[in-house]
Parts: structure tokens; sequence; C-alpha cells
């Protein structure tokens, strides 16, 4: 689980979740703005382009719709649940991956 940098505050699961969806940093309940690390932006943008990658399945094997549908939405829930353990909170921003 993410911690904040700054005030050392361990943030939970659904606070992690709720903070990932704002467009430009993620305020700290306790104190300060922060962001995602550059080593954590590198690790989350990899697993996010997992669930567009199940539709090639369907290029690949002779699955139905539903069991293509059915494996995308468990992909994506996975990276969902999964997402908080892999955020690491910066004080700055660091652009570039």
């Amino acid at each position: 689980m993410p911690t904040c940098s700054n005030c050392k505050q361990g943030w939970g699961w659904r606070l992690s979740i709720k903070k990932s969806f704002s467009i430009y940093g993620m305020s700290c309940p306790h104190c300060q703005v922060q962001y995602l690390s550059r080593n954590a932006k590198r690790k989350t943008s990899f697993l996010a382009f997992l669930p567009l990658l199940v539709p090639l399945l369907s290029l690949l094997t002779n699955l139905g719709f539903l069991a293509i549908i059915m494996i995308f939405l468990s992909v994506s829930l996975l990276f969902m649940s999964l997402y908080p353990f892999l955020m690491e909170l910066s004080s700055e921003d660091q652009l570039r991956f």
C-alpha cells in the first residue's frame, strides 16, 4: 500500500483507488499533494495495457465473444485490485517515464 512521502501515513486500499482517479496529483488526507513516482508510473502503465491485449486472444484462439468479455473483465478487475499495491508516492511530480 502507498505511504505518503511527506508525513509517512499509510493509505488504505479504498483511499488509494479513490485518489487514483484524480487528474493531477493525489491530495494526502493528512498533509499535501502527492504524485506517483517514476517507478510506479512504469509498472502501472505496463499493467494497464494487459486488459487491452485480451481482444487479441479472439484472433489467436477460437474463444467466443462472451468468453473474451469475461476474460477482459477479469483482467481489468485484477489490475484494479492490484493497483494500490503498485503505487509509490512522491512529493514532486516526476513527469518522465
